[in-house]
């Protein structure tokens, strides 16, 4: 039963002045600690068969609409009490909630909303209580009545003058009342009994739920940090990062340190970037690009086939994603690229104004989490079901006492009641002048009269409670778990500043809220920190900074920017010697701005032959060393035959001279066209070869790191590339002496100060996602809205039918029990009345012999005196004549 008040009268406890009085009825209050409230869930939860669910992160679980469910389910009792309730008063738990509220500072206005409510519930579900105190006195009435005849004789319950017997039809029509009376009683046992156990399965899988919600959000699960953890974490990292502690010192030391480096190491990436953004304007990348129909091949090798398709592949032992893009990979795995991104992220986010910043919203986070923690996790869960949980076992006993001990009463009445019928019976079958004792009569009514009060109390004060209870969770599920209803009731749960609170009480009082609407709202985010201002982006340097120390420390034993940089850039310096002037005739589509004709109509026997040729004057060996790449001497053989066609830049061959600008375009009408194809492409290769500004060999200052633009033939581009090439090669160098200056300052010194702050604080980024709670708040409806309310509801019904039936058997035994008492008593007195008339008469009999043998005395006596007076006068007479 306090399971069930706590959830409505929490709030409104909260409202009053604590008083500290000694606990001496309830036992003491159960601890919240982890290793305490652990023992505690273990014990409830060992109780039922039916565990809660065990909830994993990063689950996405299904949200219900709890507001569409009615209480108790479509149809059921605490269903039709609530809507019977708000067509008669409306919502009025709901404004009860935000009278108090509104008068948190004023305790007497809110007992008073209270009473209101309370007055409220009195017509009808108050009358079976009010129908209770009458029965409670009239109960003390009847045993005073039973004890003490001068009560039999008042008015109300005057015993008849003579006794009376009883007529046929009342003595069955009494049997037939007490047969359907008693059997109900015994008959509804059954139901308020498993009923009753029904109730206490709730309240134990509701407490069981309660607790692991409580240990879960307090102390933590594996879906979820903990409150206790959080805090802990929030304050220990807030304290780290302020701008005079060690970690910082240290930090910013290591910082001035390493300024050298982080210049040589950014210069490097510069110089391969730079390369790469030329050569992709060279090449093409996101679309291919020829210039004069031509490929470039070092391009390929360099950037990766990209869009050129499969003939650009670079050769097996070759990087697929081209030698730069390798470089680049390598370089960003290396040691210098951690120690970089280390020094990049921590000069970023902890130093200036963004360290302050942080800083400042640690510790503002930590009171609004403090906040939530304290009114909402403890205040309203922990506080309500863990710290009770001794209280509510101690009532849930009392309660299973008192529903067993009513049943024991019920049966026993009824047994009782049907033996002392029949004894009655039999014994005035036997003898119908003695009247049988009246006691079994009375020991059945007394027990009916105890279950029945007892029952009616039970059932009267739990229908009474029922109420309230299906309100509650109406209140709950429509108005106070949703997002406006959060922020409107945001003063019951004690989230609120108080007058004349300062500017960070209030922002954390907000922030408070905004974190139960993030967990407890239907349409709830589950980001915790972003609900007090520390969203993911503010948050991403921890696991970033955790990254490249961990890699710090897989490739410190390495070279520092990486294990195969340094052979790939042998490799691409080779290549560049080598292939940084071949490029092979691949066209693709027509494009004006390059001077490239796409793809024109060869004759099919040689096309295979001509495309893939280069503009070297000989035959070439590609990269693969095994492909050919035919010279400008075997192309123009195969254009029309040998001796008819050479190259201006070729050494070989004969007749017509190919060149920029020749043949003509009326020459070329004149021949077929495949030929005149295949001579098209021939003049894009003496155009290309003596091209000055096709190519680009754009520079980089090493002073500002500018980038200025610069054409470039065919053969300047080759020395381009080797230039290049060994300017990456010189700044590895530098980039890896700075690096190895700092390794150890990096990896041993500033690692052992920040790595476990930002695990730390890592941990809370990642694992402050409440998300999942909303099914532990499930949980706790379904148990309590669903489970408990219908089955208090039932049990009220039950026990207020198996009173109304134990009424009318008790007035079935009341009135034998007094007829037989009655006519026993009035028997026993008009016997007792005759005797002593007979008594009396006998007496009275005596006394008239008695007086009739006086009487006769008394006559002898005077005819003895009148004797004697006549002797005396006649003696008188004689004695005179004597004289005379």
């Amino acid at each position: 039963m306090i399971l069930i008040l706590l959830p409505l009268f929490w709030a409104a406890e909260s409202q009053l002045p604590a008083t500290v009085t000694p606990n001496r009825i309830w036992p003491e209050d159960a601890p919240v600690d982890s290793e305490s409230l652990t023992a505690s869930t273990d014990f409830v939860c060992s109780r039922i068969s039916q565990q809660p669910e065990e909830i994993r992160r990063g689950v996405e679980y299904p949200v219900p609409d709890l507001s569409e469910k009615p209480v108790g389910g479509p149809g059921s009792l605490p269903s039709l009490f609530t809507n019977f309730r708000q067509e008669q008063v409306g919502r009025l738990l709901s404004e009860t909630q935000q009278r108090c509220g509104m008068a948190r500072m004023d305790p007497e206005a809110c007992s008073n909303a209270w009473m209101d409510y309370f007055i409220s519930l009195i017509i009808p579900f108050g009358l079976p209580l009010i129908f209770f105190v009458v029965l409670l006195f009239l109960w003390c009435t009847c045993c005073f009545v039973a004890c003490c005849r001068c009560c039999r004789q008042m008015i109300c319950c005057r015993e008849r003058a003579e006794p009376k017997r009883t007529s046929r039809t009342y003595i069955i029509i009494g049997l037939v009342v007490w047969s359907i009376a008693s059997t109900l009683i015994i008959a509804l046992c059954f139901p308020v009994i498993d009923a009753s156990q029904t109730l206490h399965r709730a309240v134990n899988l509701n407490l069981c739920v309660a607790h692991h919600f409580a240990k879960e959000i307090l102390h933590g699960s594996g879906w979820f940090l903990g409150m206790e953890p959080a805090l802990r974490r929030l304050s220990t990292v807030g304290t780290a990062f302020d701008a005079d502690s060690r970690s910082v010192r240290r930090l910013n030391e290591v910082l001035r340190t390493s300024v050298t480096f982080s210049t040589k190491h950014a210069f490097l990436q510069q110089r391969l970037q730079h390369l790469v953004e030329t050569l992709s304007q060279v090449a093409g990348v996101t679309a291919p690009r020829r210039l004069l129909d031509h490929r470039c091949v070092f391009c390929n090798l360099a950037l990766g086939r990209g869009l050129d398709g499969p003939e650009a592949a670079p050769p097996l032992g070759f990087p697929a994603n081209g030698l730069l893009n390798a470089m680049l990979k390598e370089l960003s795995q290396s040691s210098s690229a951690a120690i970089a991104n280390i020094r990049q992220n921590a000069e970023r986010d902890l130093t200036g104004e963004n360290l302050t910043d942080l800083a400042k919203n640690l510790k503002s986070a930590n009171f609004s989490f403090s906040v939530f923690n304290e009114a909402v996790v403890k205040e309203a869960l922990a506080y309500l079901w863990v710290k009770n949980r001794p209280h509510i076992d101690t009532v849930e006993s009392i309660r299973n006492f008192l529903f067993t001990f009513a049943a024991v009463l019920a049966g026993v009445g009824a047994v009782i009641g049907w033996v002392a019928l029949i004894r009655t019976r039999v014994r005035l079958r036997k003898n119908m002048a003695r009247l049988p004792s009246g006691r079994l009569h009375l020991t059945s009514w007394c027990c009916g009269f105890a279950h029945a009060v007892m029952a009616m109390a039970i059932g009267s004060f739990l229908l009474f409670l029922s109420i309230p209870v299906a309100e509650a969770c109406v209140f709950v599920r429509q108005d106070l778990l949703t997002h406006a209803g959060l922020e409107r009731y945001a003063s019951v749960f004690g989230v609120v500043a108080p007058p004349g609170a300062s500017s960070t009480e209030v922002k954390a009082a907000q922030e408070a809220v905004r974190l139960a609407q993030a967990c407890l709202s239907q349409n709830r985010t589950g980001d915790m920190l972003a609900a007090v201002g520390l969203g993911a982006e503010s948050l991403q340097f921890p696991q970033t900074l955790i990254d490249a120390f961990y890699q710090l420390d897989d490739r410190k034993t390495e070279p520092p920017v990486g294990v195969q940089f340094a052979d790939l850039l042998e490799q691409f310096i080779t290549l560049a010697e080598d292939f940084g002037s071949t490029f092979v005739l691949d066209p693709q589509a027509a494009d004006n701005t390059t001077g490239s004709w796409g793809k024109l109509t060869l004759n099919p026997n040689i096309e295979n032959l001509l495309l893939g040729s280069g503009l070297a004057a000989s035959d070439e060996v590609a990269p693969d060393q095994v492909t050919r790449i035919r010279g400008l001497n075997a192309y123009a053989e195969l254009i029309a035959g040998p001796g008819q066609y050479r190259f201006l830049h070729g050494t070989a061959g004969g007749g017509f001279v190919i060149q920029t600008d020749r043949p003509s375009a009326a020459e070329l009408k004149s021949l077929p066209l495949e030929v005149q194809n295949a001579l098209r492409y021939a003049q894009n290769k003496e155009k290309l070869i003596t091209s000055t500004d096709s190519l680009l060999c754009n520079t980089l200052s090493s002073t500002d790191g500018t980038v200025q633009a610069r054409s470039c033939s065919v053969a300047e581009f080759q020395l381009y590339l080797v230039s290049e090439a060994k300017l990456i090669k010189q700044a590895m160098i530098e980039t890896s002496e700075e690096a190895e200056a700092i390794t150890s300052s990096f990896a041993t010194d500033l690692k052992s100060e920040l790595l476990p702050i930002l695990t730390s604080l890592n941990g809370l980024a990642s694992r402050l996602n409440c998300a999942p709670m909303w099914k532990r708040v499930e949980e706790v409806d379904s148990s309590f809205c669903m489970d408990i309310a219908n089955a208090l509801s039932w049990i009220a019904v039950l026990s207020l039918a198996q009173s109304l039936a134990g009424l009318v058997g008790l007035v079935v035994q009341y009135k034998v029990w007094r007829r037989l008492k009655d006519n026993k008593t009035l028997t026993e007195e008009l016997r007792r009345y005759e005797k002593k008339l007979k008594q009396h008469q006998r007496q009275l009999a005596e006394l008239e012999k008695r007086e009739a043998a006086a009487k006769d005395d008394e006559w002898a006596v005077s005819a003895a005196r009148l004797d004697l007076h006549i002797d005396e006068e006649d003696a008188l007479n004689i004695n005179t004549q004597s004289l005379r």
